[in-house]
């Protein structure tokens, strides 16, 4: 089993914020409660905020006013889409290209099929700028 690294996944979060970035956007980062904000500290060279992490992320969207929600495959995603008509992308396509994990294909691609009426899902970062 060989989810991606933690380099590949922050090399993927920089590609990401540099496309928002161009859109005139400071995108904000809210870990997952069992990430740390420490994670991301190799990403200084990006624009960004990081928000708490202790909470659901369901509770904030309303006040933030987002543009899009980006995640891989998280429930966050497809709430945002249903409960608040925010636009959701999923990052799990790209994610599961770079990685051989048989679980994570698996678990992405039954999300995918669940969810695809309401979240889009993009092949590389670039995609995302045809969508906010």
């Amino acid at each position: 089993m060989n989810t991606i690294s933690l380099e590949e996944e922050l090399s993927l979060m920089r590609s990401l914020i540099k496309v928002i970035n161009k859109k005139g956007i400071k995108p904000v980062i809210k870990p997952h409660p069992r990430e740390t904000s420490d994670k991301y500290n190799n990403l200084k060279d990006c624009d960004f905020d990081i928000i708490e992490n202790n909470f659901p992320v369901e509770e904030i969207i309303p006040n933030l006013n987002p543009v899009c929600v980006i995640g891989y495959s998280s429930t966050a995603l497809l709430n945002s889409k249903v409960f608040y008509d925010i636009d959701a992308i999923s990052l799990s396509d790209i994610m599961r290209s770079m990685s051989d994990d048989e679980m994570l294909h698996e678990s992405d691609e039954e999300f995918k099929n669940l969810t695809s009426k309401y979240v889009n899902f993009v092949d590389d970062v670039e995609d995302i700028e045809k969508l906010i």
